[in-house]
């Protein structure tokens, strides 16, 4: 217990200090009054007003103690008195602090004199804010994502009322796992990294007052198509898909995993050919009708980007070409490699090529499968009369049949004849947009002659 000492003065005391200083005068502090009734506990009334700090919802407990005698009652302001109210020396008083905000005074009164006030700011935890990213709607707790780059994102912990981070209560808490740095004191703010993938869940505390958020830092985990064979590591890598196979779906997926609609803005999803449809920011789309030698497909966050090539074709498509060529003598032919020949007289060498597919692994042609045995218009003939007057052409020479096999989608290719070597047929045969295109020239000594092209 504090004895009751009073001092009261509308100036400075002056004390006389002992005979060897006689007249010296010395000021003395004027302090507040000391009162007879004050709280003790939590914080010391005795002399003046004490400010305090709870956390909303705690519970405190209050004592105040009086100088005066016994005989009296007990009675408090902001608090509700437990125990009797005629206690002595002795009051206790308990207070739950539900409304955050304050200061709100708490007294005591014994003997008609009421206590210096302890004066209560009751403080919550007001919001929880990323210095950046982007809210996933309807998430809970809600969630930020952001994507890999450098620098740092800072949380920021607000209380209301306002309160310096040096004067919050020990029932105020900032936490964030996993990771995270505090910043100052690690009350207030707290922060992570954007140059590592991340979930990292942050979380303020004051009493029954809480607010918890999650900051994502994604990267660019992966973008493969739904079909194909890898064809080699590029860069980007490859992915080979047969021609008349349907729609190929490529999807690209992020770490850590997030769906198209939580994607922030940094996000994005392109493509470097008007015949990729972008479905949405991890998924597009390509049809198989017609061969490619690309899209580059191109998935990017931040700092962070994959790509992938996907190219249509039949690696396993074969064409076989058949040349054949009479002279003289009317004679002829029958079936898919048919020659025709007239005399020397009419003055016309007959030419033909028969292109026919002889296998075909991916079961397609250009506008999609094809029934066995694989053979474009059963077959393809292209058949000119492409020299005029050769005569004299020795009849020894008349017929003629070379043919080879070539693979769709390889560099030109071509297939010559030749009779006396005066007279070079040559039929070439170049990738193009659908199979490919037979271009057939003739060239004799002394002599150019027409040269023709029939697609298949």
């Amino acid at each position: 217990m504090k004895k009751s000492l009073l001092f009261y003065s509308a100036g400075p005391i002056l004390l006389l200090v002992g005979a060897c200083c006689v007249g010296l005068l010395l000021p003395f502090e004027m302090r507040a009054a000391t009162k007879n009734v004050w709280i003790e506990y939590e914080v010391d009334t005795h002399e003046s007003p004490q400010d305090m700090t709870v956390c909303i919802g705690q519970e405190k407990l209050f004592t105040a103690e009086t100088a005066h005698p016994p005989g009296s009652s007990w009675s408090w302001s902001g608090a509700t008195i437990s125990g009797s109210p005629t206690s002595h020396p002795t009051s206790d008083a308990l207070k739950t602090f539900s409304t955050a905000g304050g200061p709100f005074s708490v007294t005591a009164t014994y003997n008609s004199e009421t206590s210096h006030a302890a004066r209560v700011t009751v403080v919550e935890v007001a919001s929880l804010t990323p210095s950046e990213g982007t809210l996933i709607s309807g998430s809970s707790p809600p969630t930020y994502v952001v994507c890999l780059g450098t620098g740092d994102v800072t949380v920021t912990a607000t209380p209301n009322p306002s309160v310096a981070e040096g004067s919050l209560p020990s029932c105020w808490g900032f936490t964030s796992s996993p990771g995270g740095v505090p910043i100052g004191l690690g009350l207030l703010q707290r922060k992570i990294t954007k140059s590592t993938p991340s979930t990292t869940t942050f979380t303020a505390g004051a009493g029954t007052s809480s607010k918890s958020i999650v900051v994502k830092v994604i990267e660019v985990a992966s973008i493969t198509p739904d079909k194909g064979t890898f064809g080699g590591w590029g860069p980007p890598p490859i992915y080979v898909v047969c021609i008349g196979n349907g729609t190929v779906t490529i999807r690209a997926t992020a770490n850590p995993s997030a769906t198209a609609s939580e994607l922030p803005s940094c996000w994005t999803l392109t493509s470097d050919s008007s015949s990729v449809t972008i479905v949405d920011k991890l998924t597009a789309t390509m049809n198989t009708d017609t061969p490619t030698v690309g899209p580059t497909i191109t998935a990017t966050a931040g700092t962070s980007s994959k790509a992938v090539k996907v190219q249509v074709k039949c690696p396993d498509e074969s064409i076989e070409m058949v040349a054949s060529y009479c002279c003289s003598g009317g004679v002829g032919g029958y079936g898919g490699l048919a020659y025709y020949c007239y005399s020397c007289a009419s003055n016309a060498l007959w030419w033909q090529e028969t292109v026919s597919i002889t296998s075909d692994s991916c079961n397609a042609g250009p506008l999609g499968p094809l029934p066995p045995p694989f053979q474009m218009t059963n077959p393809i003939n292209c058949a000119w009369d492409l020299i005029t007057n050769p005569c004299p052409i020795p009849a020894s020479s008349c017929q003629t049949v070379t043919s080879q096999t070539v693979l769709v989608g390889t560099s030109q290719t071509s297939l010559t004849c030749s009779y006396f070597n005066t007279h070079t047929i040559t039929v070439t045969v170049t990738p193009g947009t659908t199979h490919g295109t037979i271009t057939t020239s003739v060239t004799r000594t002394g002599y150019n002659g027409d040269s023709k092209s029939c697609n298949f």
